[in-house]
């Protein structure tokens, strides 16, 4: 018996980096409704598997930046006129947090609570107005994207961390702090192997190096 989220399977696969196991724990959790975290060195192919699970659920792909605020994240009202933010935007797809960890506490409290409450968005307004805003269908899928550790090398099979290890239990333990009451399934992605310095997939591992290190820059200020 074939089960519907095989496609999703079946394209995850193809994703460098992506395991058989990977594949099949994030097929089945995104066709259970279950959110999910994607955990894995520099270099990991985070997002490419976003646009995989956002094309399998046909609906759209919101990937904000980390420095987001948290009236973006959720959305306002100005003059009776309602804005969504990020999380409205992505109902009935998915919302991305790349390096999720770097977002701060308030917004991820605001993609905490629409989990929570079954994709309820409390907008506030001007003059402390607000309005409870239930999303159609099942919301959104949440997909975070998260690094090993502070400099991303952790467990990295071609480079070495120079994390200590509270420093790499402190940062995987944001998300759990950040997130109180949001279950997820957290998924070891592998970087893809060594390529051709001209390839063009090359440079977007070299980006995600890039914002590694100033990741770590940030966590050592």
């Amino acid at each position: 018996m074939r089960h519907y989220w095989e496609d999703l399977r079946g394209s995850l696969v193809e994703v460098p980096g992506v395991t058989e196991a990977a594949a099949v724990s994030i097929a089945v959790a995104v066709s259970n409704g279950r959110h999910i975290e994607l955990c894995g060195p520099a270099g990991s192919q985070h997002v490419s598997i976003a646009r995989h699970i956002a094309l399998w659920k046909g609906g759209p792909m919101r990937a904000p930046h980390y420095t987001v605020s948290a009236e973006g994240m959720r959305g306002s009202i100005k003059r009776d006129t309602l804005t969504p933010g990020e999380i409205g935007r992505a109902c009935g797809g998915v919302l991305y947090l790349d390096q999720a960890p770097e977002f701060s506490m308030r917004v991820l409290a605001e993609v905490a609570a629409a989990a929570e409450n079954g994709a309820t968005v409390h907008y506030w307004g001007e003059a402390k107005r607000s309005l409870r805003v239930r999303l159609p269908g099942n919301g959104f899928q949440l997909v975070m994207g998260s690094l090993t550790c502070p400099c991303g090398y952790h467990g990295h099979p071609r480079r070495a961390c120079d994390c200590s290890e509270t420093s790499v239990e402190r940062f995987r333990g944001r998300l759990r702090k950040s997130l109180p009451g949001v279950e997820w399934t957290r998924v070891r992605i592998e970087p893809p192997p060594p390529k051709d310095p001209y390839d063009h997939d090359h440079a977007d591992d070299i980006a995600t190096d890039l914002r590694a290190t100033a990741a770590n820059e940030r966590n050592e200020r």
